[in-house]
């Protein structure tokens, strides 16, 4: 879907100005080009992360996954990702990167707990299917134990950097 709704509501709009007589023309697509502006500014991201396996023994490499779901019809862009894992679990050598949402921003350095991800594109539902992808790496840990790892949404102006975790 590639139009500039904005364009198009002006226009229909300086018409309808110009002449009664297209009023009723144009009613019905003023109408629909209303109904379209919230729409566009609506959208649901998920993200969702997990280990695989769920329970991580001293000197395993699971995979630490982080899925990244969008409901809007249009692929979201310029996605960023900041997961700052416990200092307990880093990332593991060779870290085995898997990322389907084109992050062109990675940094994700064996021997540390941090990941951060920039310039992703998330792609568009499909009909009643979310578009979908994912980043994932290998990960371990030399400290038993059972860990729960946050990813805020934040707020714009708020981003995620190196310190901040947090997506948008």
């Amino acid at each position: 879907m590639n139009f500039d709704t904005l364009t198009l509501v002006k226009a229909l709009v300086n018409n309808l100005r110009t002449s009664q007589n297209r009023l009723r023309r144009h009613k019905a697509y003023l109408t629909l080009a209303l109904l379209l502006l919230p729409g566009l500014a609506t959208a649901t991201t998920t993200i969702n992360h997990l280990f695989s396996p769920a329970t991580i023994n001293p000197g395993d490499t699971p995979t630490y996954r982080i899925e990244i779901a969008n409901d809007a019809l249009v692929s979201l862009t310029e996605a960023e990702v900041t997961s700052l894992l416990l200092p307990q679990i880093t990332i593991a050598n060779p870290a085995n990167i898997t990322n389907t949402c084109g992050f062109t921003g990675v940094t994700a350095t064996p021997g540390t707990s941090s990941i951060v991800l920039t310039n992703g594109t998330i792609p568009a539902r499909v009909g009643l299917t979310d578009g979908q992808c994912f980043f994932e790496l290998s990960v371990t840990s030399t400290t038993p134990g059972t860990y729960i790892n946050n990813i805020p949404a934040l707020v714009p102006p708020a981003r995620p950097d190196a310190v901040t975790a947090g997506y948008s």
